[in-house]
């Protein structure tokens, strides 16, 4: 039941409309150098800053407190690199991808670069389309024979549960890794290697498996400590094909008839 204002009473003002949003574009960035340690949160604030920065047009959510309808698909966990996140932008004009990464692209920092703008279809789900991370994971302390071993073991079986120690407040959390586990492969030592190396495809969904629970698993099975941690970097993320465990762009499918599109920085998606 609504209740009549009292006498002298003063109604609340509303909030003033938003222009609506007219255009969605998905934006490629990078996660490079000491932007590994910034969490997801700061790269968002990050990215408000360097959209009002850019002076793009973006659409804002309504109410009392409206923000920048920014929205991060799967951002890599604090501490990894990445040569793959995704990020939806909603606009209130109609620019095209070049316009919008002619004026993105300088107001980002340099260890958060923008790799690929795309105008993106309303109806269609991006983040659908993000089935699979094919990671790297640099091991200090252990050799490729080994890695070799521990991986084969680990895709024998059927179950592999590894336990998530308790950080702070939160509660130590198990897992079972290997249904996450699409291949594992071991890159070939070079000379004056190090780290040995490993890649790996895995399935994203809920609850996550991440890159770092799957090697606490071929270290388990392996019966091996390490003293360094492992340096992780996210290579690419998208639709998972076939059983090899490939990963294909997410930002290119020709039944789309996507409109125009630009990259920038080609040539500088090379590890970091």
């Amino acid at each position: 039941m609504i209740t009549p204002l009292a006498v002298g009473q003063r109604r609340r003002p509303q909030p003033p409309v938003s222009p609506p949003a007219l255009v969605k574009v998905a934006v490629l960035y990078a996660k490079r150098g000491p932007m590994r340690f910034t969490s997801p949160r700061v790269i968002h604030k990050i990215f408000k800053q360097a959209v009002r920065r850019a002076g793009l047009p973006v659409a804002f959510s309504s109410g009392f407190s409206p923000h920048p309808r920014l929205s991060h698909l799967l951002p890599a966990p604090t501490g990894m690199l990445s040569q793959a996140e995704y990020l939806l932008i909603r606009l209130t004009s109609r620019l095209t991808a070049d316009q919008v990464a002619a004026a993105l692209g300088p107001a980002m920092p340099d260890n958060l670069p923008i790799i690929k703008v795309v105008r993106w279809p309303d109806h269609y789900s991006l983040a659908n389309r993000l089935e699979a991370s094919l990671w790297q994971a640099e091991l200090a302390g252990v050799s490729a024979s080994q890695l070799e071993t521990a991986a084969a073991d680990l895709l024998s079986l059927s179950t592999a549960q590894i336990t998530r120690p308790a950080r702070g407040d939160k509660p130590a959390i198990q897992r079972d890794v290997r249904p996450a586990v699409v291949c594992l492969t071991v890159v070939p030592a070079q000379p004056g290697d190090i780290c040995a190396t490993i890649e790996m495809v895995l399935r994203q969904y809920t609850p996550a498996v991440r890159p770092d629970d799957v090697v606490a698993a071929l270290l388990e099975v392996a019966g091996l400590t390490v003293d360094t941690p492992a340096r992780y970097t996210r290579l690419a993320q998208g639709l998972l094909e076939g059983q090899a465990g490939s990963v294909s762009d997410p930002l290119h499918d020709p039944r789309l008839e996507l409109p125009q599109h630009i990259e920038l920085n080609a040539g500088q998606r090379a590890r970091d």
